[in-house]
């Protein structure tokens, strides 16, 4: 690791000096040489980019090449160093549900080409058609998921063979951070009012992703942040609350109200989990004091719609309820495309191609509810096959969170948010989300990752991996070997 960082630190200070005479152009293919250089000598680098970097990079096209680019690289020095350490070969139990998984994905792609110049004639005119010619398209809907996919399983494989497992903790806390600060600097530099952000709905696309997705993203990176905090002590405890109030200030400024449905379901699951009096004593004088100091826009973004007029209007399915932001009436318009293809669905983006949007009467491209949306690409198989993957990595990070007297305290509170942070996500997906893996979803992602890695082996080797030794972990009463990994 120290090679390969040497290797990036030397070409980037060539490049420097080269672009100091010659051109910025030159410092970033310096950069970009040095980096790919490093990867190959430690693919362990390349990993650590690729989870970095993936919230950051947006959809366009050239972002998806270097992300594929390092992935490509990354994953063949994987191979190599895998192929001459001789490890384990990976449980196929763990290979299969992945697997699985990415059939879906390539199930829904396929379904979807035949489809795309109807999308092209019901979009015309506007900025979304070119995302449906078949590169962008196949980009979207094929190479990204599984490219997350990909780096989801390379950083799971990494911590398990690390010898500090709870690096992983570090890289949430360190992410999360970055991405509530980007929030909280794009809304304090905008130079606008609470209240004009609030309804400006892609106010948050400066930073690449929409509002209701870096809303359940930063809800989902709180969850382990929630045990840890609960489950640690003294510099530790006091660090995790840091990190939870600042993700918490950039979930705020979201108004993402699907970021705040799932932040309420996980801190639901953490006080029934570790509902002691002093904990529910604590968190209520922690709420009471996030509901003193939030300001009027976030309070009003929260409780929007909560009217009887608005509730009246959400149960006569109209499109002008503050409730649901006129979803019921969106349904109302998408149900009858499930009817027509309810086994397999019609292919991913199908709202594109639907009557609905053929007709003019929506311009939404997709149902604003995960489900809904579920149903229509991939159909009944789809949906019975994602509840099937997440039931049983739902399971495995249960087990994972109460393997106690075998894993340190610090996983278990990171899988037991992990846990929490699943059905955060299943519970905002009432109100959209996406079933694909998304760069929306990264610390979603990367848990399962590593749930799934850990799990491969069997109970007495998987454990070992997230054991710290005896001497460094006083909560333990075990002393296992060291793992022989430096990282």
């Amino acid at each position: 690791m120290k090679k390969a960082i040497l290797i990036v630190f030397l070409a980037t200070l060539i490049g420097a000096a080269a672009a100091y005479i010659g051109g910025q152009e030159v410092l970033v293919a310096m950069s970009l040489i040095g980096i790919l250089v490093g990867i190959a000598v430690e693919y362990r680098l390349g990993v650590v980019i690729l989870a970095m970097g993936i919230p950051f990079l947006g959809l366009h096209y050239q972002s998806t090449n270097i992300l594929f680019g390092i992935l490509l690289i990354t994953a063949a020095a994987y191979a190599v160093k895998r192929r001459y350490t001789k490890r384990e070969r990976l449980g196929a139990n763990k290979v299969s549900i992945w697997l699985v998984l990415v059939m879906v994905i390539c199930s829904g792609a396929l379904l979807g080409l035949p489809h795309l110049d109807r999308a092209h004639e019901n979009l015309a005119g506007t900025e979304l058609w070119d995302a449906y010619n078949l590169r962008e398209y196949l980009r979207l809907s094929l190479l990204v998921p599984i490219s997350i996919i990909a780096t989801s399983w390379l950083l799971g494989q990494l911590v398990l063979d690390s010898r500090r497992p709870e690096w992983i903790i570090g890289l949430f806390a360190i992410l999360g951070m970055a991405i509530a600060a980007a929030i909280v600097i794009a809304v304090g530099t905008s130079g606008l009012s609470l209240e004009q952000i609030e309804a400006r709905h892609e106010f948050l696309g400066v930073l690449g992703q929409h509002k209701n997705d870096f809303g359940p993203m930063l809800a989902v990176a709180m969850a382990p942040f929630l045990f840890l905090a609960a489950d640690t002590r003294g510099a530790r405890r006091f660090f995790y609350i840091i990190v939870l109030l600042g993700m918490g200030c950039g979930l705020a400024l979201t108004f993402s109200r699907g970021g705040y449905l799932a932040f309420l379901v996980m801190l639901a699951i953490f006080l029934v989990r570790r509902g002691t009096f002093r904990t529910l004593a604590v968190a209520g004088l922690m709420i009471a004091a996030a509901l003193a100091v939030a300001p009027d826009a976030v309070l009003e973004r929260a409780t929007s719609g909560m009217d009887s007029r608005s509730v009246a209007l959400a149960a006569a399915s109209s499109e002008r309820d503050e409730l649901t932001a006129g979803r019921f009436a969106l349904y109302a318009m998408f149900v009858p495309e499930i009817e027509e293809h309810p086994i397999l669905g019609n292919g991913t983006g199908s709202a594109a191609w639907s009557a609905a949007v053929r007709n003019g009467w929506t311009i939404a491209l997709h149902p604003h509810n995960m489900y809904l949306r579920v149903l229509m690409d991939v159909g009944i198989i789809g949906l019975l096959i994602l509840s099937v993957f997440w039931w049983k990595t739902g399971t495995v990070m249960n087990k994972l969170a109460q393997s106690e007297g075998s894993a340190s305290v610090e996983m278990r509170a990171f899988f037991a948010g992990s846990f929490a942070g699943i059905f955060g996500m299943l519970f905002a997906g009432v109100s959209g989300g996406h079933w694909l893996p998304a760069i929306a979803q990264p610390f979603l992602w990367y848990s399962v990752g590593v749930a799934l890695a850990v799990s491969e082996k069997p109970v007495s080797q998987a454990t070992k991996a997230l054991v710290r030794p005896a001497s460094r972990e006083r909560s333990l009463h075990v002393s296992l070997p060291r793992s022989t990994s430096k990282f």
